[in-house]
């Protein structure tokens, strides 16, 4: 049974009881996020599914994770890169376009690495203290062949808490070509008041509308016959290598906001590094640091 569906008892739902709820410490700074009445359920009986021990080694790999992240932050400067969009200015040249992209990857990577170390961390608490939430991160970052699909295993408690008190009231599949957009931008919304957070959830709805295009259109009896065929495989890798694409463009809106995105774009498909009297140009006009919002923040991103 799904461990998010335990409910407590009708007098479990008071004022009092929702107070506490909405403060719950271990989850309250950064989640993952439980409905009030699979909260309610678990303030009522206690989890047993998982042990202190097991526990202990899940704190022992946030240990290795947030190591990992310190080698990072400290090796690739990718992270730092993006954050101020500052691709004209390393090492005095400007970065090639396939480097360019390859940082992208290597941030989203990155992003993926912080948040799985910050929502386990604060799991381990919740369990330690008799909750069970759900877990976030359900596989790599790098194993996901749709956007449906990847925002069921990232943030996947915030997930649960969408589709039942958002999503499906707003129709569900009947009505998800508008309503996702109505969803992230509330998600947008709900992470910050920044312009940046709106232009990761448009962006986000764009490449959404696009997949459940073709998904509706590969469905037509029309196309049985292509997807029997031994060369489908190659044609679903590269459309699967095209949804990592998207995924990076659109997660790192975060950082880039509109016209970052944009930038970020140009500088991937560019053949080769303009001329030092175009970064001076760069330079002379302010663009330092790059213009993005975060400044100097190399962890950068958002949940």
């Amino acid at each position: 049974r799904d461990k998010s569906k335990r409910e407590g008892v009708d007098e479990d739902y008071t004022w009092l009881c929702l107070v506490a709820y909405v403060f719950y410490i271990p989850l309250y700074i950064a989640g993952p996020v439980m409905t009030f009445p699979a909260w309610l359920g678990f303030a009522r009986e206690r989890q047993r599914c998982v042990s202190v021990l097991q526990i202990a080694a899940m704190l022992a790999w946030v240990a290795l994770y947030i190591l990992a992240i310190e080698v990072l932050l400290h090796v690739y400067m990718y992270v730092s890169i993006n954050n101020n969009r500052s691709w004209d200015l390393i090492r005095g040249e400007t970065m090639p376009g396939w480097e360019v992209a390859w940082g992208g990857f290597v941030t989203l990577n990155f992003m993926y690495l912080k948040f799985l170390s910050i929502w386990r961390l604060f799991r381990c608490w919740a369990l330690a203290d008799g909750m069970d939430p759900p877990e976030n991160m359900r596989r790599c970052v790098n194993n996901n062949f749709s956007f449906s699909g990847f925002w069921r295993a990232w943030h996947a408690s915030l997930n649960k808490w969408i589709v039942r008190y958002l999503y499906i009231p707003l129709g569900g599949k009947r009505s998800q070509w508008w309503s996702i957009w109505l969803v992230f931008s509330f998600i947008g919304l709900w992470h910050d008041l920044e312009w940046r957070w709106q232009a990761w959830a448009w962006l986000n709805c764009v490449f959404f509308s696009i997949e459940l295009l073709i998904i509706n259109v590969c469905k037509q009896p029309k196309f049985d016959g292509l997807w029997r065929h031994p060369a489908a495989k190659y044609l679903e890798a590269l459309a699967a290598s095209l949804n990592i694409l998207t995924l990076i463009l659109a997660n790192l809106a975060i950082m880039h906001g509109f016209e970052g995105s944009l930038e970020f774009l140009q500088h991937c498909w560019r053949a080769s590094p303009p001329t030092t009297n175009s970064i001076s140009t760069n330079s002379a006009n302010g663009r330092t640091d790059g213009g993005g919002k975060g400044g100097d923040d190399v962890m950068g991103g958002g949940g």
